[in-house]
């Protein structure tokens, strides 16, 4: 009589492939909530930005207004410059510096360039006077915004009389600055001609985000209270 041999199970391991299969389940659901999580934050960061710029863009257009308004012989507390003998502005654009240089912020176009505004660039490597495009367009498009902060007023009495572009929030109305920003809010003012033998103006003002990448521009006409 032969004795009875046990025979062992053989072990096929199939719990632990199960184990790993959840575990890189796990491993992926968590990496996708960890990746969703980031760019919801991106995102939130973004929106963030973009708000912060309108709002400074906002607070140049009030401060662009207030230039426009401000009479003669009112100096601001904290102002960079003055427009000694152009106040109130309305009332002095004979004044006005006319071409596309936009000095001191103040964009006065002939007609003809205006009219020119939608010609393409080829006439502008043939030598034209200068690039077509209205002044707030960006600079790429022929804007008159003149990104060389360094060319703006930094202090008082600071290339006052001298430079073109944007006028940086706070230059002849003394409005404090907006902390944190990449750059300082900017508005450019276009002198449109006579309506209803008042003048118009095209306000048009830049802000930025945290990043100089994010900008938001706002833009407004003013005309000028009747006066008695």
């Amino acid at each position: 009589m032969t004795p009875h041999a046990s025979v062992q199970p053989r072990q096929r391991g199939i719990a632990l492939i199960v184990v790993l299969v959840f575990l890189l389940a796990l491993t992926a659901i968590s990496l996708y909530g960890a990746r969703q999580a980031v760019f919801g934050e991106r995102i939130a960061r973004n929106v963030l930005d973009a708000q912060v710029a309108h709002q400074a863009a906002e607070a140049a257009l009030r401060d662009a207004e207030a230039d426009l308004a401000m009479p003669e012989g009112q100096n601001p507390q904290g102002a960079f410059c003055q427009r000694t003998g152009m106040r109130p502005i309305a009332a002095n654009v004979g004044m006005l510096v006319e071409g596309v240089s936009c000095l001191a912020g103040i964009c006065r176009m002939t007609d003809s360039q205006y009219a020119g505004l939608n010609a393409d660039k080829a006439g502008v490597a043939q030598g034209d006077e200068a690039p077509k495009g209205a002044p707030w367009w960006a600079d790429d498009k022929g804007g008159r915004w003149n990104n060389d902060f360094k060319t703006k007023p930094q202090a008082v009495n600071d290339q006052c009389s001298t430079f073109k572009g944007g006028v940086p929030l706070g230059t002849y109305t003394g409005t404090a600055h907006i902390d944190e920003v990449a750059q300082q809010p900017e508005y450019l003012i276009e002198y449109l001609g006579m309506r209803n033998q008042r003048p118009l103006f095209r306000i048009t003002a830049r802000g930025f985000g945290y990043d100089r990448g994010t900008q938001a521009v706002v833009q407004a006409y003013y005309v000028p209270p009747e006066t008695e």
